[in-house]
């Protein structure tokens, strides 16, 4: 699936889970979204409130921002990632087959370096489900360290 009607697919999916919990889909909203389909690769809130104020063609509040990233996070659009130092977002892109990635982090600060992991994707899908109804489509792994600008800064101190 090309990237347009992907993007048209996500606008569509947050317009109806708006429409269907009584929640408004409104301008600065649809903004909010638009300028995080821009993104390439994972964003923080900060970046995204960076890249909505900095746009000229809408005035999108703070408050906005930050209350429409749960709205987004629920609706299954964007998927929040937790980790040591600060919390990023990515989009949700569907395809076929299983992702496996795997997400270095760095505990001095706070660098995330993505990998694929294809050996993650076959242990995960021979893996047996039971009790997980839908089958999984995607995992992640984190593996924390130091990278090695911070590794080579505490040898010289």
């Amino acid at each position: 699936m090309d990237k347009k009607k992907q993007n048209a697919r996500l606008r569509y999916t947050f317009a109806t889970y708006m429409g269907a919990n009584g929640l408004r889909c409104t301008p600065e909203r649809e903004h909010t979204l638009n300028v995080i389909l821009g993104f390439r690769g994972r964003f923080s809130a900060a970046e995204l409130l960076d890249a909505c104020s900095g746009d000229e063609s809408m005035r999108v509040s703070r408050a906005t921002v930050f209350n429409t990233l749960p709205l987004l996070e629920k609706a299954g659009i964007i998927r929040r990632m937790a980790h040591d130092r600060r919390v990023t977002y990515e989009v949700v892109r569907q395809s076929m087959q299983l992702k496996a990635r795997q997400h270095l982090v760095c505990t001095d600060c706070g660098k995330v370096q993505r990998l694929q992991a294809p050996l993650l994707s076959v242990w995960v899908g021979h893996q047996s489900y039971r009790d997980f109804v839908p089958q999984p489509d995607s995992a992640v792994l984190y593996v924390d360290g130091l990278c090695n600008k911070c590794r080579r800064k505490t040898r010289i101190k």
